[in-house]
């Protein structure tokens, strides 16, 4: 995890250092990709990044928002400081609140598992769900879920969206661009192994799978077990990237979104 808190002081040209430091005034500013706004007037926001040996003050400056990009995550501003934050810390505070335990009960048999939101419909991998008699939706941090019932399963993929019986309030998440991935890339899941809910596992993309039941990306350097089948995998700016489905010894398979965005598309 990365937080750096950048401090700024109005002038002339707004300046910044890496560290907190005090502002002679709480500045009602908004903060936009690489401005701010003060009293209506825009200043660009920079931060210190070199400074020469023989010199007092840093010479070279570049943007808080490009900084924020190359760390992977995003800047916002807090009113007196400006606030980096990127990885799994990131991606834990805007993206937990959309991603949801689940238990489908069949018979005797419990089946635990994963999902999250979009647009207020729940979609988890399909073989959570299958012949469920009760399904129950449990959101982050809360003892207390819903009831859903299963609103369409795929024929070709293992995925399923299901209905709550009410309005949950959860938030839907942003999805991504699977085609963007580059081999190497971290990636952040958010799961519910063996009933741990909503767990913070930063994983590596590896590439694709082509098996018998389809085309998946590939996740090392995970420990998504058991009951995370259905679980998001963020990319470090929070944008949902693919949905895990299995383990494969150390390892695990995900649905590109790409696949599953022609579903989506679907739910109104």
């Amino acid at each position: 995890m990365k937080r750096t808190v950048i401090g700024f002081i109005l002038g002339v040209l707004l300046t910044l250092s890496i560290g907190v430091y005090a502002v002679p005034e709480i500045l009602s500013a908004r903060f936009t990709e690489d401005k701010f706004l003060y009293n209506g007037q825009e200043y660009p926001m920079r931060i210190a990044a070199i400074k020469a040996a023989d010199e007092q003050w840093a010479s070279t400056y570049i943007k808080v928002a490009d900084m924020a990009r190359a760390l992977g995550g995003k800047a916002y501003s807090t009113g007196t400081h400006i606030v980096i934050e990127s990885g799994p810390e990131y991606v834990a505070r805007n993206c937990k609140d959309s991603c949801v335990m689940i238990y489908a009960y069949k018979g005797d048999t419990i089946n635990q598992g994963s999902g999250w939101v979009y647009n207020g419909y729940v979609i988890t991998a399909k073989h959570v769900v299958e012949g469920a008699d009760r399904i129950e939706v449990f959101p982050d941090d809360s003892i207390y879920g819903g009831y859903a019932t299963v609103e369409y399963t795929d024929s070709e993929q293992d995925v399923a969206v299901l209905k709550l019986d009410r309005d949950l309030g959860l938030p839907s998440v942003t999805l991504g661009d699977s085609d963007k991935l580059v081999e190497g890339q971290k990636l952040v899941a958010i799961a519910s192994p063996a009933g741990v809910q909503n767990t913070i596992d930063e994983c590596m993309y590896s590439g694709f799978a082509y098996v018998d039941t389809g085309t998946y990306l590939t996740l090392s350097e995970t420990d998504m077990v058991g009951g995370s089948s259905g679980g998001a995998i963020f990319n470090l700016n929070g944008e949902l990237a693919a949905m895990n489905i299995r383990g494969n010894d150390g390892g695990s398979f995900a649905i590109p979104i790409n696949q599953i965005k022609p579903i989506l598309e679907k739910l109104k």
